[in-house]
């Protein structure tokens, strides 16, 4: 009897053991749960109470290229990027674009996004990277330097195209020259540009230079001129036949914007000092 008694108990205590380990795995699934949920809702009101700086940039990859970019642009009602505030930015000829208010001839879009950057840089815990590493949030460094090689790239006016410069500036001339004939063969070439152009083209190279001198070990024209250099010189891959063409035609591209932003100061020197403008703007930009 002491032994059916006791194997009672003993079966008891095992199926209470498994009731209760039961319970117990319950319990923790369901906290698991919850907790899981209540980290899910925190990410999202974290991510709600966040002021974006590109609003719309990276919402849906279909209205990607139509969207409103950013509310942090907005000055009294409605930022417009075009003069007929239809709101279309990417894709559009660079005259039809809002221009700055302290930079007559630059899109109102590009000057945002690039004074952005330079001004959210410090917050970085790693700089290099920039116009070559995706963003992976909205208000991100990484978005807007997207969103301005994306707006260049798509813009139906090229800051300059593959074949004018080709036309322009003698390759074989080029590698034998002065650093000062060089600027004069480049300044003499922007000139012929047209006003909305050439102001921009200076500007993103400006642009460029001041990341650069800002963070010399981090940041460097080589690499700028690789990463975003076919956002501004405009390739007409039609014209290269192979990719072996395709490639040598790249780096010598690239060795010309490298050029141009190491020396855009020297190369714009007698247009008037965006420098001065950008500083203007910076004043004005806390007085509105």
């Amino acid at each position: 009897m002491n032994c059916l008694g006791d194997s009672r108990k003993d079966l008891a205590g095992d199926r209470y053991s498994k009731s209760t380990g039961n319970l117990h795995d319950t319990l923790m699934a369901e906290l698991q749960t919850r907790l899981q949920k209540a980290e899910v809702k925190s990410c999202e009101n974290l991510i709600s109470d966040r002021e974006p700086v590109v609003k719309h940039l990276m919402k849906k990859s279909q209205s990607f290229r139509s969207e409103k970019p950013t509310t942090k642009l907005k000055k009294s009602e409605t930022f417009s990027a075009s003069p007929k505030g239809n709101g279309t930015i990417y894709g559009t000829k660079l005259s039809g674009n809002q221009m700055d208010y302290v930079f007559k001839n630059v899109p109102k879009f590009l000057v945002e996004c690039c004074k952005r950057i330079e001004g959210r840089m410090d917050q970085l815990d790693e700089v290099q990277g920039v116009y070559r590493v995706p963003g992976e949030f909205i208000d991100c460094v990484n978005i807007l330097a997207g969103a301005v090689k994306l707006f260049l790239r798509e813009s139906q006016t090229p800051l300059v195209s593959s074949e004018e410069i080709q036309q322009e500036v003698n390759r074989e001339k080029w590698c034998s020259s002065s650093d000062k004939a060089k600027c004069d063969n480049l300044r003499m070439f922007f000139t012929n540009l047209d006003p909305v152009r050439k102001g921009t083209l200076e500007y993103i190279l400006r642009h460029l230079k001041r990341l650069c001198d800002t963070y010399p070990e981090k940041l460097n024209s080589k690499n700028f001129a690789i990463s975003i250099g076919p956002a501004i010189i405009h390739i007409n891959s039609k014209a290269c036949l192979n990719v072996t063409d395709t490639l040598i035609e790249h780096d010598i591209l690239n060795d010309y914007l490298e050029f141009m932003i190491d020396n855009c100061f020297e190369i714009f020197k007698e247009s008037v000092n965006q420098d001065d403008d950008y500083g203007e703007e910076l004043i004005l930009e806390t007085t509105l």
